[in-house]
């Protein structure tokens, strides 16, 4: 997924100018050889393609199942085995398919789209962490510019609170003091994963906002020439 942003923003440069060869191709070609590459030793060192079911496979399939921090574990635990194969499929390819659509529309703002793909690995992978959040945390400052536009500042930063302060407490009820069950834990991780959804959204929605104020301006006229009120929904 990460190979687009790299395309778009070689493709958006001035370096375009060299032809689709250079902008496209050679990058292309540069991560399918740098991946050929990290395989092949993979191979070397342990002298089997098993490390690709233990990595890939392993994370695809989501055959284990202790609770983390993601969305999987709580849902496939509680379902039925003859689902479990649709509902797998439904949940990664969920994973994969928002580039499509964000790759069109960000087409031309490529850390931008690095960003928001980042964030939804984040958020939909199989096995999460609150240490993976930490890199789109990091990022947050590239777009310093939009922050005015941010609507729910106080809301997520409440979320991302407590849901750090609530994860070892229902945790610790959970499995050493017998006092909860997997429901406390699962809500916690809820209410991180609304957390996230929260600042992405507020994110793009202030991008988008700025972009249409850049060009319509703050107050555009109507079409019945009075000054008009940008209210974005």
């Amino acid at each position: 997924m990460f190979i687009l942003p790299v395309l778009l923003h070689s493709y958006n440069s001035k370096s375009s100018r060299c032809g689709i060869v250079v902008t496209i191709v050679y990058p292309l070609l540069t991560a399918l050889i740098a991946a050929s590459l990290l395989l092949t030793l993979s191979h070397q060192v342990f002298y089997s393609w098993d490390f690709l079911n233990a990595v890939y496979g392993f994370t695809f399939q989501v055959s284990e199942l202790t609770p983390n921090m993601g969305l999987f574990w709580y849902f496939f635990l509680e379902m039925f085995d003859h689902f479990r194969t649709f509902f797998l499929w439904v949940f990664q390819i969920n994973v994969f398919i928002y580039f499509i659509p964000l790759t069109i529309i960000f087409r031309k703002q490529s850390f931008l789209l690095f960003y928001i793909l980042l964030s939804l690995i984040t958020l939909l992978k199989s096995y999460s962490n609150m240490a993976d959040l930490a890199l789109p945390l990091s990022m947050l400052p590239l777009w310093g510019y939009v922050y005015k536009y941010l609507r729910n500042v106080l809301f997520i930063t409440a979320l991302f609170i407590v849901s750090s302060v609530l994860a070892p407490v229902m945790w610790y009820l959970w499995i050493y003091a017998g006092s909860g069950n997997a429901n406390f834990f699962y809500a916690v991780t809820l209410a991180y994963s609304s957390a996230q959804i929260f600042l992405l959204s507020d994110i793009l929605y202030a991008v988008l906002r700025r972009q249409y104020h850049l060009k319509h301006g703050l107050q555009p006229k109507r079409l019945d020439g009075q000054t008009g009120q940008v209210i974005m929904k």
